[in-house]
């Protein structure tokens, strides 16, 4: 064996009992959780938006539906500056729906995912902020799961998880994306769950309106494009964060369908490691890359002659169950299917994503609903 491989063998090696790490905190912590029937605290959902006209109404209707006993919720549509038909079917649904819980707020100034959320938190009536997008779908439970924790004045942030969804007719791509999904959502959860929170998903997010003003709210972070639930996220002592483990407190929404829009929206989420920048998050980073990086060289150097091919399977076998075991055991959990062919066959193709992908986070501006990255 040459020593890059030795080397990527170690980085391997490591992502492989980072993600054992990960399967053993969802084993101990993944408990069937119980919803309080108590009262529960008054809350104010806010929903920014963008360009979302083809799902706002299904968002909104899952939204307004919630089962949340004994509590108050408001629903704040915070508009920032959509160019198709997004204000005008809100509208719309409020004029048809009156005396619901619901307002639409429309950012004056050009903004940002960020600034919308600001405004609705400005905006909101209750102490309790719950965010979530404008393409997402909710169990009528989801609220009640997510504010289960809220009654603990220690606690100021609730992270809720969030899969992406699709049927099994769609592309392989998506089915893949689906599978990640559940990986990815481990992860989130094995990190508050160790008291190393080092990312969550704004989708599924509740926190104090006084914490976040009391914290400076974006104001330190308004230069990055993405990235506001991390970044609020890290303003937050670990022992101040919980988890959710329900499935009926999942969010839900659709994922990519081909390997542009995947690489687009990865390269979105993988933008907020240099914006939240902790020795942990580059760590664990830097080894994920080298992980994928060496096994695709590996695989280069086996077609060329130039590395035994046994070795070369021996690691990629270990990494690839690894993976399987730790998503199989998530999607036991959320009721999802994991495929262990598909799995196996995306390998070199996911191998080849990753090390695109952590370059272009890094090094290549990207653009989200007609906004570019600085």
């Amino acid at each position: 064996m040459t020593s890059s491989f030795i080397i990527g063998c170690v980085a391997v090696l490591g992502y492989c009992v980072f993600l054992f790490g990960c399967l053993i905190l969802w084993l101990r912590y993944s408990r069937p959780q119980v919803i309080k029937q108590l009262p529960l605290p008054s809350v104010s959902i806010l929903i920014p938006v963008r360009n979302e006209a083809s799902n706002i109404l299904k968002t909104l209707e899952g939204v307004l539906s919630q089962h949340y006993p004994g509590g108050d919720f408001e629903v704040l549509v915070i508009d920032d500056h959509s160019s198709d038909s997004t204000v005008e079917i809100v509208t719309a649904f409020l004029q048809h729906h009156v005396g619901l819980p619901l307002r639409l707020i429309r950012l004056e100034k050009e903004g940002s995912k960020k600034a919308a959320i600001a405004a609705g938190v400005e905006a909101a009536q209750y102490q309790w902020i719950v965010t979530t997008d404008g393409d997402v779908v909710v169990a009528k439970n989801w609220l009640s799961a997510l504010m289960s924790y809220a009654g603990d004045e220690a606690v100021g942030m609730v992270c809720g998880p969030v899969l992406l969804r699709s049927p099994a007719s769609h592309s392989l791509v998506a089915n893949l994306v689906t599978m990640e999904s559940l990986g990815l959502t481990a992860i989130a959860a094995a990190g508050i769950s160790a008291n190393r929170p080092f990312f969550c998903n704004g989708a599924n997010l509740a926190y104090r309106k006084r914490d976040f003003l009391d914290r400076g709210g974006y104001l330190d972070s308004q230069q990055h494009l993405t990235g506001d639930d991390t970044a609020l996220l890290l303003k937050f002592s670990s022992h101040e964060v919980r988890y959710v483990y329900s499935a009926e407190g999942v969010v839900s929404a659709a994922p990519a369908h081909n390997i542009s829009t995947f690489i687009r929206q990865r390269q979105r989420w993988a933008s907020k490691i240099p914006g939240t920048l902790t020795y942990y998050t580059i760590a664990l980073a830097l080894v994920a890359w080298l992980a994928h990086a060496s096994l695709l060289v590996g695989l280069f150097m086996v077609l060329q002659g130039q590395l035994n091919p046994f070795w070369f399977l021996g690691i990629t076998a270990s990494k690839t169950v690894m993976e399987y075991g730790l998503l199989k055991v998530v999607g036991r959990y959320f009721h999802q299917p994991v495929n262990f062919l598909l799995i196996l066959g995306a390998q070199p193709f996911y191998w080849l994503a990753i090390v695109i992908i952590g370059f272009l986070s890094v090094f290549v501006p990207y653009s989200w609903k007609g906004r570019s990255s600085n």
